[in-house]
């Protein structure tokens, strides 16, 4: 089964709705002006009949002259002149007739088709042009009020900055009398005298290898550590630090002590990733002192129950800054119900136009061919007229005219448009699920994939046991309407773990809800930066190139994506790779899967129209799942590694973190280089061990997506 190119899929902008509608109903207005033009053509044609029938009616009745054939009554030569005039008469009748027929079969159909079709077209495209004016001045509403939110949030952190100072000089008294007093530092259940925690922290700063970062706008810091260069030393080298878990607690106190500070990303919290860096602050160096900690890493509670007495101005400006939160997050939300019901509306017109459109053209279908059965009636000259009409009639293809319509005027697939709510401090995965970076998701939930990708396709497996191989694979191709989606992503999109019985939906709705995930990720699974090396790599004949080669090159380039996106990309090849192997070798299910799923996750960031016919992204989609054991050798998992991301779980509430934008393109840069150093490598094979089952059970019998 092949994807059918539709209206529904097809005329769809990246930027915005009205571009695709645009295109579409323009070119539907052209087939307004054709109907105008057949109905001009085919009123001429009568009028020449007409004419033509009349004219030769007029010579038939033309009185021989008396000096002529009137003279003599009974020369042979008259009666053969006057059955000549007869003829021309009857010739003159058949064509009066066919003018006849053409007003009666032909053109009054059409008149009646156009005028409907016109009234349509008008109607359809007035009320989505409505729905769209109304879209985007919900877009303008949201913007206001985000910056309206923005400007508050800063004012508030103004006063409070204020009010800080102000606490800040009287701890600074404090501090000059407790100057000479014994100082002892906690971390974790060990305790440090002054002298014993300078040499502690000066054998970090020797054994913990450092390193110089640059950060775009910021510049390059030097004497720079990972997180996860520091938790590993203070599991070797500190007694409380038994766990990873145990080791990123201690390094938040030591954050929150102010001896630690995070660079390149707002806040400061204490995560063992090779993408967190810090830097050590005064206070190791110097126990005793006077800088303290940025107001910024203690957040927003501690510090305005701290402060909130020092300043007059300051409840009433967080109490704006509120308002104005709460105004922006019901923006966001109202504009995305309403792009929800547009994005239905949309769908349902562009079904119901085509259908239309169809029946447009079948209609000057049907007229040509009555056009072309008026002139049957006529004598032998006439019939070959409607011999050629015939033919004309039927190399007349609607379908293929609907299909080049689509080919030649697309302006790309379906690909939603979200507008998420950002907060100021917590960034967007609190609050929604949907359009939410994966990465950023996928941390905020503390798991390596985000949790309704594991959910959806435990759904579905656990709903295949009663399922013939037949109807499962239906599941993934089966058309599912935009509403019955719309509503399950409604109940899920909170940003809370997902508490809802999905199980409870039809698995089709369910697999629609996860493809929908995927098309409103901000970057599709494989990534932006893979879709010109992976078109070079299967730009290659394949008679001309080894197929372990290939798997072997596709297996590298997929390792240079983040670690979600490989774990989530993992995931669902799995699912789709064990579905594959029930499929009959004569069966097309692979093929169709790949031209459903390929260009939702491998497309270009910027959907131009030479990109349409590209056939990479189906053909590595091909490859991925037929070679799933071939090109997936590089996760490997232990049970260790999985109790961790467990004890993650459990505590997510105290370990939510926020991602910086910085740090993000700083990661993307990392992996742009790490990408082009694939392809310029791409015969290299690597070798990493062979995992055959990516999930887990535990004691109850649950599967776990890893």
């Amino acid at each position: 089964m092949v994807t059918q190119l539709r209206f529904e899929n097809s005329f769809w902008t990246p930027n915005n709705y009205t571009g695709g509608i645009t295109v579409l109903y323009d070119k539907l207005e052209q087939g307004r002006i054709e109907n105008e033009e057949i109905v001009a053509f085919i009123r001429e044609r009568i009028s020449i009949e007409e004419l033509y029938g009349k004219k030769l009616c007029d010579l038939s009745k033309i009185s021989s002259r008396q000096d002529g054939f009137l003279r003599d009554d009974g020369a042979s030569l008259r009666r053969s002149f006057e059955k000549v005039k007869n003829e021309c008469c009857n010739l003159g009748q058949a064509h009066l007739q066919l003018a006849s027929n053409l007003a009666e079969m032909v053109l009054q159909p059409l008149l009646k088709s156009k005028e409907e079709h016109a009234k349509r077209l008008k109607s359809s495209r007035d009320e989505l042009t409505d729905y769209l004016k109304m879209y985007e001045r919900l877009i303008v509403d949201v913007e206001k009020a985000r910056i309206n939110y923005q400007n508050k949030c800063k004012i508030a952190d103004e006063i409070a900055n204020e009010a800080s100072i102000q606490r800040s000089l009287e701890k600074e008294k404090e501090k000059m009398r407790n100057e000479f007093q014994l100082l002892v530092v906690v971390l974790g259940e060990q305790s440090f005298t002054e002298d014993e925690i300078m040499k502690f922290f000066l054998r970090m700063r020797e054994e913990i290898p450092s390193h110089e970062v640059k950060f775009p706008i910021l510049g390059v810091y030097n004497d720079v550590y990972t997180g996860e260069d520091i938790a590993k030393w203070l599991q070797e080298n500190h007694l409380s630090a038994r766990t990873l878990r145990e080791a990123e607690m201690i390094g938040q106190e030591l954050a929150d002590q102010g001896f630690l500070r995070l660079i390149g990303a707002y806040g400061n919290k204490f995560t063992s990733s090779p993408s967190a860096y810090y830097q050590w602050k005064a206070k190791a160096f110097n126990l005793r002192t006077t800088e303290e900690a940025t107001p910024l890493s203690k957040g927003w509670g501690g510090l305005v129950s701290t402060i909130a007495s020092n300043h007059p101005n300051e409840k009433r400006a967080r109490k704006e800054a509120d308002e104005a939160d709460e105004a922006y997050r019901h923006a966001v939300r109202r504009l995305d119900k309403t792009r929800l019901h547009l994005e239905e509306s949309m769908i349902d017109h562009l079904n119901f136009m085509e259908r239309k459109e169809l029946d447009r053209i079948k209609a000057s279908k049907a007229a040509f061919l009555n056009y072309a059965a008026t002139f049957s009636g006529i004598i032998s000259t006439t019939q070959m007229t409607s011999e050629r009409l015939l033919i004309y009639h039927e190399a007349l293809n609607p379908e293929k005219d609907i299909r080049f319509m689509i080919e030649r005027y697309r302006t790309g697939p379906f690909i939603p448009q979200v507008i998420l709510y950002r907060n100021q401090y917590n960034g967007s995965a609190n609050d929604q699920t949907f359009g939410v970076p994966l990465e950023e998701k996928a941390k905020h939930d503390l798991k390596y994939i985000p949790q309704v990708v594991t959910k959806c396709l435990s759904c579905i497996t656990k709903g295949f046991s009663k399922w013939s191989d037949a109807d499962k694979r239906l599941v993934w191709t089966t058309d599912v309407p935009l509403a019955s989606i719309h509503a399950l992503r409604d109940n899920i999109n909170d940003g809370k773990l997902i508490n809802v019985l999905i199980e409870e939906y039809d698995l089709t709705i369910v697999a629609g809800v996860l493809k929908l995930y995927l098309l409103e990720l901000p970057e599709c699974l494989l990534t932006f930066e893979l879709y010109e090396p992976v078109k070079l790599l299967y730009s290659i004949n394949p008679d001309d190139q080894d197929v372990e080669t290939r798997l072997s090159s596709v297996s590298n380039l997929i390792t240079t994506i983040p670690e979600g996106n490989y774990r989530t990309l993992n995931a669902f090849i799995s699912h789709l790779h064990q579905l594959a192997l029930s499929v009959d070798s004569s069966d097309n299910f692979i093929t169709t899967i790949s031209q459903i799923y390929g260009f939702i996750l491998l497309r270009p960031a910027n959907k131009v129209s030479f990109y349409f016919d590209d056939k990479h992204p189906i053909r590595l989609l091909k490859d991925l799942i037929i070679s799933y054991g071939s090109i997936f050798r590089n996760l490997n998992i232990t049970s260790s590694s999985i109790g961790e991301i467990m004890r993650r779980s459990a505590s997510r509430d105290s370990l939510q973190s926020n991602k910086s934008t910085r740090s993000t393109r700083s990661t993307l840069s990392n992996r742009s280089s790490r990408t082009r150093e694939n392809v310029a490598n791409i015969k290299i094979n690597t070798s990493p061990s062979m995992i055959n089952d990516q999930h887990i059970r535990d004691d109850q019998g649950n599967v776990f997506y890893i």
